[in-house]
């Protein structure tokens, strides 16, 4: 899917929704559109050494990575429960997640943009929610990634960092973003606690 001209991260939504409705490489209507999805998302992966995106040139690539890392996890976690192989798919997960725990912020505990892991910036919220997503799939997958009980942990310590007294969860602080003031970001931010454990 190449609208807007970014047809990895398109292709991995793509999938996210294909996935979303219980499709996978073996379904009757949609089987051959998900393993293609899957295989041209592998492919890519070789390409770039690892990493998932049309170009590393373009600052906003963690975006890209992060996404197609999380539905590369979902569908290997369903090809691994249907055992279905699909060459590669395991070893791409692998090194995506890995990617991921090893560009972290080295002390906000978030990503940010070009993997940027020493900026002041530190990351924000919006990047850190769909790494955050990333990672809960990759846990999910059953294997070994080095360092992601700790990355999970500071990740969870960024997002908490973000939320303020009234319940919301700001941009990269933890105030409202832009003119009305408004905590953009309190969905991601709920949803990112619940998935490194907190309920409540």
């Amino acid at each position: 899917w190449a609208e807007a001209g970014h047809p990895v991260a398109n292709t991995g939504l793509a999938l996210l929704a294909y996935l979303g409705h219980c499709e996978t490489p073996m379904s009757e209507e949609f089987g051959d559109t998900v393993l293609k999805a899957i295989t041209f998302l592998i492919a890519n992966s070789k390409k770039n050494g690892g990493a998932l995106t049309k170009s590393t040139a373009d600052k906003h690539w963690p975006y890209e990575h992060a996404i197609c890392t999380y539905a590369l996890a979902e569908s290997y976690t369903f090809c691994k429960q249907l055992n279905i192989s699909i060459p590669d798919l395991k070893e791409t997960v692998k090194k995506a997640g890995e990617l991921i725990i090893s560009k972290q912020h080295s002390t906000s505990g978030g990503w940010d943009y070009n993997y940027d892991q020493s900026g002041s910036r530190g990351g924000d919220l919006s990047l850190v929610g769909w790494h955050v997503q990333a990672l809960k799939a990759c846990r999910h997958t059953g294997m070994e990634f080095d360092g992601l009980r700790a990355a999970v942990r500071d990740a969870r310590k960024y997002v908490e960092a973000r939320s303020n007294s009234e319940g919301g969860f700001g941009y990269s602080g933890s105030t409202g973003l832009g003119d009305w003031g408004y905590d953009t970001l309190t969905g991601v931010g709920v949803l990112s606690v619940q998935m490194m454990g907190r309920a409540s």
